[in-house]
């Protein structure tokens, strides 16, 4: 089946639906080509160990094998699927994740909020005028909801809490009753979310509030039916959709002018979200962006591709903040990407939906940042640091590629760990990948801009071409390669070398 290499797919897998949105990308323009939407409400389907039930983990995967359809028209490279709150918190994500990239035929990110807020502003700020306000962009999903201040396509403040339509639906109307205490407690509780980040938010001075995705657009929807006409929400009107939701006793007999039966059962949970953040945030009125998580995957996509990749400017930061020596790193780096492109067609590393070539590039320029805190264990400082910092452009996933990496650029290779990730391709491509990177930074181990050997690759064998008498003449490196050779050969892996 033929593909089109400028239609773009983005699929958003929420807390309450799945999305998966088609563009075709023209003229510095993306057109809508396609839309689905089904509302699998993943977050319900969590137990209080946060194990999903075998009928909601059905009712996704079917969904998503309808999804895959859809996707065969479309370059590999152009598709991102992102998991979001509810994949976040998942027990064994890896093994629903594993199953469902299977139904996709192709790899899943989990995103962590920060990024999830980033890629909503984004998102919604492309649906704008550029004009000169700052902006307070609200998005209520299923299991969170994001807060961003920003200005044109720069987000500042970004903040995501745990709450959102299905997860206070759930919490405080778990039988679908409805009084006015139990609204009035949902709200409360979400004001009390709010409350740590409302100085915060607030401080940034924004001048309006947009709101995206569901919740917002079914009150949007439910405004326009009360004055007749398009109009932003105001807190007037919120009162008197409270009144209106009040009036039901039970959330199956909720029948509101506007409000789409499928929302029906999440609309007290989204609805206490917003109401709780205009009175802690004192927000008159709101504008609502139909642009949202999807819309920003999709520009992201095209921005790396039109060499606007803020993952760049993201590991610039972090090399400039840890103070590291640039030139030996680059040699490094730069070693790592010769032996990838000489290997990378012999060791199938490329058939990854993951952009290899740039995480084992970028995990060459950061495998030492650990070094400020310690030389001994430097690989499982430098791990953990780029595992648990907010890196605004890459997912949860892709930080956990290039921590495992960086933890395996010596010493032991953790094989239990790789084992368990989530790629679904073999596990192969990682152990090759730790190879490449493990070599190259063996040969800069002395920091002197050596001339690279050749590389040849195939099955578990790796072989290195030395100028003639070059291993002589770098006894260190020799020794070096003498024990490398023995410690990968624990794994299954052949190292060898001439001159």
């Amino acid at each position: 089946m033929s593909t089109k290499s400028n239609y773009y797919a983005a699929i958003d897998l929420g807390s309450n639906s799945f999305h998966l949105i088609v563009v075709e990308y023209a003229h510095h323009q993306i057109k809508v080509v396609d839309k689905h939407v089904e509302v699998v409400r993943l977050a319900s389907g969590l137990d209080k160990k946060n194990r999903l039930s075998d009928s909601v983990r059905r009712k996704a995967l079917e969904c998503l094998e309808r999804f895959s359809q859809r996707l065969k028209t479309v370059p590999k490279k152009n598709i991102r699927i992102v998991g979001t709150n509810t994949l976040r918190s998942l027990s064994k994500s890896g093994e629903f994740i594993k199953q469902a990239s299977k139904a996709l035929d192709h790899d899943i990110e989990v995103i962590s909020g920060f990024e999830e807020a980033r890629l909503i502003y984004l998102g919604v700020s492309h649906s704008l005028e550029d004009e000169h306000d700052k902006r307070l962009v609200i998005d209520i999903g299923g299991g969170s909801t994001e807060f961003i201040v920003g200005r044109h396509f720069e987000q500042g403040s970004l903040n995501s809490l745990e709450m959102g339509c299905v997860t206070i639906t759930n919490k405080f109307f778990p039988d679908g009753c409805i009084n006015q205490k139990r609204l009035n407690k949902a709200i409360q509780h979400c004001q009390l979310k709010l409350l740590p980040h409302k100085e915060k938010i607030n401080s940034s001075h924004w001048n309006v509030a947009i709101g995206s995705s569901g919740t917002i657009k079914s009150i949007t929807s439910i405004v326009r039916e009360l004055h007749g006409k398009l109009s932003p929400i105001t807190f007037e009107d919120l009162k008197k959709i409270k009144q209106a939701l009040l009036y039901f006793e039970h959330v199956d007999q909720i029948n509101i002018h506007g409000l789409k039966k499928n929302r029906i059962p999440v609309i007290l949970g989204g609805f206490a979200v917003l109401y709780a953040a205009f009175k802690s945030l004192k927000i008159n009125k709101m504008f609502t962006s139909s642009y949202s998580l999807r819309e920003g995957l999709i520009y992201e996509m095209i921005g790396r591709i039109e060499k606007e990749d803020v993952r760049e400017k993201t590991v610039k930061g972090i090399l400039s903040k840890y103070n590291q020596d640039i030139t030996h790193l680059k040699n490094v780096a730069k070693a790592s990407i010769a032996f990838y492109d000489q290997v990378s067609g012999s060791w199938s590393i490329s058939s990854s939906s993951f952009d290899c070539r740039k995480l084992l590039y970028w995990s060459a320029l950061l495998h030492e940042i650990g070094s400020t805190i310690s030389h001994k264990r430097i690989q499982k400082h430098s791990a953990y640091l780029i595992e648990n910092t907010d890196m605004a452009g890459f997912s949860q996933t892709e930080q956990q590629i290039l921590a495992l990496l960086i933890l395996s650029h010596k010493k032991k290779i953790p094989e239990t760990l790789i084992d368990s990730f989530q790629m679904t391709k073999n596990t192969i491509i990682l152990y090759r990948l730790i190879i490449i990177l493990r070599i190259s930074v063996l040969l800069f181990r002395d920091r002197n801009n050596h001339k690279l050997p050749t590389v040849s690759a195939k099955d578990n064998q790796i072989m290195l071409f030395f100028d003639v008498d070059w291993i002589n003449k770098h006894t260190l490196t020799q020794l070096d390669l003498e024990i490398e050779a023995t410690t990968l050969s624990k794994y299954g892996f052949e190292l060898i070398y001439f001159d």
